[in-house]
């Protein structure tokens, strides 16, 4: 058996096991255990980890360190903690990962250049009720593989109940995801959709969700709303798979 211990102030730790680099341990949950940081070689030698699940814990900061070991990592949790940043490398040499759910944690702007870099198996991408409140061009340079990205956040945000709202997306930020199917960036406050906002090769994309917040009217406007929302004229041209648009 792998075991785990959790210290008093939140550090994880291995306290031993035999098995833990065994093709045995293949799924490793360390949800919800108040852990607020990962002791240096927690994960060494766990070359057969596919699934760490560090969900609903009280992370503010993960490294490249804490997963470098998780070589053979497909899926990795890190929802609903603190994390207030992700800083270029921390998921280097993770080049087998699918899935990577970083919902509901306290990410602000901007996401570096490279933070990505590397992830091109990645398929599924959650950044969904984070401080997120633009997106650079290079933001998510190196998910090639994507088909799925998800920046929603809540129909009713505001600063008071801790979160934001992207004001501003660069021209070519989701250029580097040629693949992607499923957009999602409801509830933000874009002001202008341009000609630039979706172009770089989205011929694959078919859903995409852009419904603007209801907060900010006195009264609800039809589902789907798009008031105050600019497009340009030749926003969607390069989307020719489009099927869906909310």
């Amino acid at each position: 058996k792998c075991s785990f211990a959790v210290s008093l102030t939140g550090l994880l730790s291995r306290t031993g096991g035999s098995a833990c680099g065994e093709p045995t341990c293949g799924i490793v949950n360390l949800a919800g255990l108040s852990i607020t940081s990962i002791a240096p070689g927690t994960f060494q030698g766990m070359v057969h980890v596919t699934s760490l699940t560090l969900s609903n814990n009280q992370l503010g900061n993960v490294t490249h360190d804490d997963f470098k070991d998780l070589t053979a990592l497909r899926t990795l949790n890190l929802n609903n903690n603190r994390i207030a940043s992700v800083a270029p490398g921390t998921f280097a040499g993770m080049s087998a990962v699918e899935s990577i759910n970083l919902e509901n944690n306290r990410i602000s702007s901007p996401i570096a250049p490279g933070t990505f870099s590397g992830l091109s198996a990645v398929k599924s991408l959650s950044l969904r009720y984070n401080l997120i409140t633009s997106i650079g061009a290079e933001s998510f340079a190196g998910l090639v593989g994507v088909t799925m990205l998800s920046l929603y956040t809540e129909s009713y945000c505001s600063s008071s109940s801790g979160c934001s709202r992207i004001q501003s997306i660069e021209d070519g930020a989701f250029r580097h995801m040629p693949n992607l199917v499923t957009l999602e960036l409801r509830y933000h406050d874009l002001s202008i959709i341009r000609t630039g906002t979706f172009g770089g090769g989205l011929g694959k994309l078919k859903n995409l969700y852009l419904s603007t917040s209801y907060s900010s009217y006195c009264s609800n406007p039809p589902f789907g709303s798009f008031s105050g929302l600019r497009i340009a004229s030749g926003a969607f041209a390069g989307l020719g798979g489009l099927e869906f648009l909310d």
